[in-house]
């Protein structure tokens, strides 16, 4: 067993927050009394909802400050759009619906393979005209030139365009170190103007020079870019869908054309529609609207979250060791990755009988009476694999118990809770299993206002009608201030880099200066846990699929009339202050509300959080739950449970039996429509 050291000890730690959850009227246990944290002097006091708590809460935003003017912020000056990108290389086409190799992360992807892009669009002016500025560490003169296509036209291939170019070598204008290229782009017929309005989709060919490994054992040299789709006049690129239409008779697909509003689940984070039969790789993928100091530290970040603690090995074959992160594992652990439980980034897998468990966190105490009190032998929370020798114990599954529900028209379903054990040589009675979440989206759930997330709360439902979330406050592990919990299944964690210390610490075995464990020095400096943190916050969300079916819009009608939204909230903007320039001001759909709502009996766990009672928990994010079961993870709820999006809502109860008994009242055609809806998400 080891424990964190020095101020963030488990039982201290715990005190710690329960003081501050008890000083704003929040936990109902019962807290041992710890010191105050000094006064912050730029906490804000607020009133959830506005509906006259009795003592308002007091939180320190975590950004503060406004971020300084970004150099790379898409804008218009002077009638000319100015476009800034980072990004990475791709295998194939977009269109390529039968080599499916668009999506995937060539072999040393986080190696001279990303570039930016500057696009200066002057088409609102008297001399139209499109400039197009890419830089590179390594340079792209090998077997052909860098070549750029626009305006797309479908005429022989799926990735044919009107204009086909190559780029001019301009890196002496610069003299930075970097590669420069350039093309201005001027009308060449009518299907080519350059006028403002005008939709142009675009794409460029790499052809990387054949040194240092590249073209040899450190990769392939000539790849693609990501299909772009931009309006002219208009700065930024859009995420889109097939449904512009056929340029030339015998097209061999269709034109892209902006997705709408509906189907933008992240904002201009939001990723194109997947074109190339690829659903297994779509919670894997850049923003739409990455900024360029973000894309060589975003593959970076991936190639920490895909490597090996133990061996250093990356999970994707043919990438090498990384040697500075080998031999950090454990020595007690529950994965040797990242990506070991967050498979393609989506959620775990749910519990199969008689197997055991290495990919949930499973949360300790030492009894039911003592429930803020780690195990005296395990602590906090129990590793299932050692690097050498026994571990601590495993976790299985013996049976389920099932549960027969009728629905008033006769049909039944059966709910199962899986009945689960710890093997371990001393006894482990009081203990929660949790699963992965999906990893999307989370970099915009940080970038949501504090003030947004408390307008939301209602904790005494002053308004009556039956729903009741409060906000989780929590301490902050770097600043031990207290911020809003939006992180973990009991909104334990106010921050990403606060979850993903708290991740390598509990689940890999290895310390960092955020959550040291004793007997351990820093394994994982700030600069990696930064680079984790940019890959996490700027992954892109998918669009939503099948919107326009009758079905599906029907569903969502439904699913807000039975009150689902009240929780899972449909919409929200994110603020102003977040450092990621892409993550700001962006209207996303999460269908959460980050709150904690009491979810009843059924539901409860043995271990409360922080700051959440045992019956509580964080509203679940459903933006991507409709690719579950393309990834095989159809297991749903804290523990999986669930085997399916209807057993989801059957289990719900508490401040959610209103709208679990609606849902049961509909018709089976007008629940199938829910579960439709849902599946679009």
């Amino acid at each position: 067993m080891r424990k964190p050291i020095a101020s963030i000890f488990p039982k201290l730690a715990w005190s710690m927050l329960a003081t501050l959850a008890l000083a704003c009227q929040q936990n109902q246990q019962e807290q041992p009394e710890t010191p105050a944290n000094p006064p912050d002097p730029g906490a804000i006091e607020t009133t959830p909802g506005g509906q006259g708590e009795s003592k308002a809460l007091v939180y320190s935003p975590l950004y503060p400050n406004l971020p300084p003017t970004n150099q790379f912020a898409n804008r218009i000056d002077n009638d000319i759009a100015y476009t800034y990108i980072g990004e990475r290389v791709r295998e194939r086409h977009a269109r390529e619906d039968f080599f499916n190799r668009y999506r995937t992360f060539p072999r040393f992807y986080f190696e001279n393979r990303t570039f930016t892009l500057e696009v200066v669009d002057k088409s609102r002016t008297s001399e139209p005209e499109v400039i197009f500025n890419l830089s590179m560490d390594h340079p792209s003169e090998g077997d052909l030139p860098l070549t750029g296509r626009f305006f797309f036209s479908g005429l022989n291939t799926v990735a044919d365009y009107f204009i086909g170019i190559n780029f001019e070598t301009v890196s002496d204008e610069y003299q930075d170190g970097r590669h420069h290229y350039r093309y201005v782009l001027r009308s060449k017929g009518e299907k080519t103007n350059i006028e403002p309005g005008r939709l142009m989709e675009m794409e460029i060919s790499f052809f990387l020079t054949r040194n240092k490994g590249v073209g040899s054992d450190r990769g392939d040299a000539n790849y693609y870019s990501r299909t772009w789709l931009m309006k002219l006049g208009t700065p930024g690129m859009i995420p889109w869908e097939t449904q512009g239409g056929f340029m030339v008779p015998n097209a061999m697909a269709q034109a892209s054309s902006p997705l709408p509003a509906d189907a933008l689940t992240g904002g201009l984070t939001t990723l194109s529609e997947d074109t190339s039969a690829e659903p297994e790789r779509a919670l894997q993928q850049m923003a739409m609207n990455l900024s360029p100091p973000h894309g060589q530290t975003f593959v970076e970040g991936r190639r920490i979250h895909h490597t090996d603690f133990g061996s250093g090995q990356h999970s994707e074959a043919g990438n090498g060791v990384f040697e500075a992160m080998k031999g950090k594992l454990g020595p007690d652990y529950n994965q040797a990755s990242c990506i070991s439980c967050h498979n393609a980034n989506g959620r775990g897998r749910g519990p199969l009988p008689g197997k055991p468990l290495h990919t949930f966190v499973i949360p300790l105490a030492a009894s039911q009476t003592r429930l803020q009190d780690p195990h005296p032998r395990y602590g906090s929370h129990l590793n299932t694999q050692r690097v050498d020798g026994p571990s601590e114990g495993s976790l299985i599954v013996n049976g389920e118990i099932e549960t027969t529900i009728r629905y008033p028209d006769g049909s039944e379903v059966v709910l199962s809770k899986p009945e689960f054990e710890i093997v371990a040589e001393e006894s482990v009675s009081t203990f929660d299993t949790l699963m992965p979440p999906a990893l999307i989206g989370l970099g915009l759930l940080e970038a949501i206002d504090e003030a947004t997330l408390a307008s939301l709360a209602d904790p005494d439902d002053k308004d009556g009608d039956g729903i009741s979330g409060r906000l989780s406050l929590v301490q902050d592990l770097d600043t031990g201030k207290q911020v809003v919990g939006r992180f973990g299944w009991k909104a334990n964690r106010g921050s990403l880099r606060d979850q993903i210390a708290a991740a390598f610490a509990d689940d890999m075995g290895v310390s960092s200066s955020l959550k040291q464990l004793e007997g351990q020095g820093i394994e994982v400096d700030d600069e990696t846990i930064e680079k984790l943190k940019t890959y996490l916050a700027t992954l892109g969300t998918p669009p939503r699929r099948q919107f326009r079916q009758k079905d599906v819009m029907a569903g969502e009608t439904l699913f807000e009339s039975i009150q689902c939204t009240s929780c899972h909230v449909g919409e929200i903007e994110t603020g102003d202050r977040h450092p990621f320039a892409e993550l700001r001001q962006q209207t996303i759909k999460p269908y959460t509300d980050l709150l904690l709502h009491d979810m009843g009996e059924d539901l409860k766990s043995q271990i409360p959080g922080p700051v959440a009672s045992v019956k509580e928990w964080r509203t679940a994010p459903l933006w991507g739950i409709g690719l579950a079961a393309d990834l095989g993870q159809e297991s749903f709820l804290h523990d999986g449970r669930a085997k399916s999006l209807e057993q989801a809502i059957l289990w719900h109860g508490g401040e959610a039996k209103g709208s679990r008994d609606q849902f049961m009242s509909l018709s089976a055609r007008e629940r199938a429509q829910v579960i439709a809806f849902l599946k679009s998400l």
